[in-house]
């Protein structure tokens, strides 16, 4: 039942309302009014707006829906004034589909302002106008994109953000997970089912914490920088902050400690410490159920797990088990960290009030991902080694393919054809099969259930309330479950038709069989006609990884080397290393649906992934512990280590974008820089000893903290440099066995 309500109140269902609502008013309203032929010219505009309609800056959002009402307006007129003269209907149909289809290469937005102007080729298939009134049905078009802007406007600003609300408890209810996931490591660090279920909560956040950081600093912009916006924007901080920590934390725990059974309930102590946050981080999600006293349990934890370290240490000797102890006390800073960060949310998210020293977001703008305008780029993209570029030549020969089956053949429906075509058809051809095989199967239970309801009652009332919450649903489902989404959109038009032919099951039949034959056009073009396979790609993802992963270096030694606090840039080069990584990723896993001819080199490409993964996390380990860490100055060695760290990225970045790389030479070899720290950490180790010998055995915080830090950070940067190499060697071995050359 839960789920249920949490649908019903979700975003995207919001918004399938918003659409099938203002489509049924304007057909109503002119039924009533004027005549049913403008309400459905206005629906037609409608749905050309709607589908281009995503959360965003207002200045992109509001340009995006104009540029798919205009383009598809026109696409439309363009038809419907040549549909008569094929010689000159098929350059027009291969010149809109192009255009339209181009304006991709301006991102996201832009190719779903791409599927909106290709939608108005296929209502020009849908409906005629009367002769002589053209103009007169494009400006009805025009009208009910308009009407769909003002009317989804009108409802944003009396009903409350569902969207940042929905993205804000999904955020946390997936870190309070992967919490939960990290407990399961440091109890068994040998058992890998759990890491692998948080690389996978890792690459979800990382989408989540981008949506949420676009959506509030969108709002930002219009509501100004106060109340609930801040408070969210504040809690979205502290959220990213506790991912970071969690992924620091996993290079450490692969730690084997000895099994003395007070090193085991310190362990254990602090596991519990763990899921006691977790538990409290998810109940911030819920309906204000954690309004209450949690301090007591809170320091009950803490001091739980300091007389345990306390006794672990009283029964030891210190310089043999120096690194355990370590480990035990690193463990406790993490679990503290994680429970201040859980207790400052539920601050915010309890308390009427904003704390005096509620941490700033300085510099907003820097942490919102826009796209970048540049009129030049479709200049620079009109080549074949362009992926859009192919795609909208692939497009415009399946289009060309669909209209000349469907005149041959004689097939009423021969827009049913093209939105296929133009649904499924992507880029890549992995995508296209994906959704070619969901649109079959939705369409075929689609085809059933309207059946079954049309045998049920043919009463209008019924089949007027089916079609209003199928259409609905079509779009609640458009970008989360297409297959669901092709179920109800076929429901929908079956039964919209059901209205006003009498022959239902040939109505069905046609429904699909058009959707067979749009949906072999658009696998056979993807896959023979200019073919774009994800392996030519992902060289780019790899570099733009390497590149912000060298960045994200940079701004931890700048800031270990200054002192400084974790300001903006720092931020910025964290997020964008994270975001770099899911990219990368999300393109491997799709290369993975690629037929294995074209899978070239998939094994040494996810090793290369997996060291990626691990070296992204040692990093976050040494930019967490200087964060939360009072450390001592910068030493010629650390610089030493970072300077062959950066080595390697140049010879990979070198290696994959093929240029020629000129070898630096640091000061210090890696040798010197390894000994050069390790004899700093054993000094203190003998003077460790000397304390010991001396009876001296009590709690020095200071001398413990230096005592870490030189324990810590050498561990971090050897497992950043080892990492590093293993990085550009398992690079070099992927572009040798894919077949690209290196000219290092």
């Amino acid at each position: 039942m839960k789920k249920i309500i949490d649908f019903l109140k979700s975003s995207q269902f919001h918004k399938g309302l918003t659409i099938s609502a203002s489509a049924f008013i304007a057909v109503l309203v002119t039924q009533l009014v004027f005549d049913i032929s403008i309400g459905i010219a206005m629906s037609f505009g409608i749905l050309l707006v709607a589908t281009s309609d995503i959360p965003g800056l207002p200045s992109q959002r509001i340009p995006g829906m104009f540029l798919a009402l205009f383009i598809g307006v026109i696409n439309y007129i363009m038809i419907q004034l040549t549909k008569e003269h094929l010689w000159l209907l098929y350059p027009i149909v291969a010149i809109c589909v192009f255009l339209s289809s181009y304006v991709a290469i301006y991102g996201f937005r832009a190719s779903l302002a791409s599927f909106s102007s290709l939608l108005g080729i296929a209502i020009s298939y849908v409906h005629q106008p009367p002769e002589g009134e053209l103009w007169l049905y494009a400006l009805y078009i025009v009208l009910g994109g308009f009407w769909y802007l003002g009317f989804s406007y009108l409802i944003d600003r009396i009903t409350p953000p569902v969207l940042r609300y929905e993205l804000l408890n999904r955020c946390i209810a997936q870190t309070s997970q992967l919490i939960s996931e990290n407990v399961h490591v440091v109890r068994s660090p040998k058992d890998t089912s759990h890491r692998s279920g948080m690389n996978a909560l890792q690459l979800s956040l990382t989408e989540l914490h981008e949506q949420l950081r676009n959506e509030l600093l969108t709002k930002e912009e219009i509501l100004g920088t106060g109340g609930v916006q801040r408070k969210e924007l504040l809690i979205t901080a502290e959220l990213v902050d506790i991912f970071e920590m969690i992924v620091a934390q996993l290079p450490h725990q692969h730690h084997e400690g000895p099994a003395k059974a007070l090193y085991q309930h310190a362990l254990e102590q602090m596991c519990r410490y763990l899921e006691y946050s977790g538990k409290r981080l998810l109940d911030t999600a819920g309906e204000g159920s954690m309004q209450k006293k949690v301090e007591g349990k809170r320091a009950g934890f803490r001091k739980a797990c300091d007389a345990a370290i306390t006794a672990f240490r009283d029964q030891i000797s210190l310089s043999e088990y120096t690194e355990d102890l370590l480990y035990l006390r690193n463990l406790n800073d993490y679990a503290r960290e994680i429970d201040e960060k859980v207790g400052s949310i539920e601050l915010l998210i309890f308390e009427s009030g904003m704390r005096k020293n509620s941490r700033k977001i300085a510099n907003k703008e820097l942490l919102i991902t826009r796209q970048q305008y540049d009129l030049r780029l479709p200049l620079e993209q009109l080549s074949l080694q362009s992926p859009i570029f192919r795609h909208s030549l692939r497009l415009v020969f399946a289009t060309i393919m669909g209209l000349f089956i469907g005149q041959v053949f004689d097939i009423p429906k021969t827009y049913w054809i093209l939105l296929t075509i133009f649904v499924l058809m992507r880029p890549s051809y992995a995508l296209t099969r994906q959704r070619s095989i969901q649109r079959i199967v939705g369409t075929l239970a689609g085809a059933a259930i309207a059946f079954i309801l049309v045998y049920i009652s043919k009463d209008m009332v019924f089949l007027g309330g089916m079609i209003f919450f199928s259409l609905a649903l079509t779009f609640t489902f458009m970008l989360q479950n297409y297959r669901t989404a092709a179920m109800f959109v076929t429901i929908a038009m079956i039964l919209i038709y059901v209205v006003t032919t009498p022959d239902t099951m040939a109505l069905i039949q046609d429904r699909v069989v058009d959707t067979l034959i749009g949906s072999g056009i658009a696998l056979f073009s993807n896959k023979l006609i200019l073919p774009f396979w994800e392996y030519k790609q992902i060289n780019t993802f790899i570099a733009k990884f390497t590149a912000a992963q060298k960045n994200y270096i940079e701004k931890i030694y700048e800031h270990y080397r200054d002192k400084t606090g974790k300001d903006t840039h720092y931020l910025l080069a964290r997020k964008n290393a994270f975001l770099m990584m899911a990219q990368l990723n999300t393109a491997f896993q799709r290369q993975l649906q690629e037929p294995r001819s074209r899978q070239k080199g998939i094994g040494k490409l996810q090793e290369l992934i997996s060291t990626g993964q691990a070296l992204l996390s040692a990093t976050a380990a040494l930019g967490t512990y200087i964060h939360i860490h009072k450390t001592t100055e910068i030493s010629v060695y650390f610089e030493a280590y970072i300077s062959h760290i950066r080595e390697f990225m140049d010879k990979a970045t070198a290696l994959v974008t093929n240029n020629a790389h000129e070898a630096a030479s640091p000061a210090l070899s890696i040798a010197e820089a390894r000994d050069g720290l390790e004899v700093h950490y054993q000094a203190l180790k003998s003077q460790l000893k000397r304390m010991e010998s001396k009876g001296d055995t009590t709690y020095k915080p200071a001398f413990t903290e230096t005592i870490k830090e030189a324990r810590m950070i050498p561990e971090k940067l050897e497992w950043i440099y080892h990492l590093s190499d293993r990085f550009h060697e398992d690079l070099r071995a992927y572009l040798q066995q894919t077949g690209i050359s290196d000219q290092e």
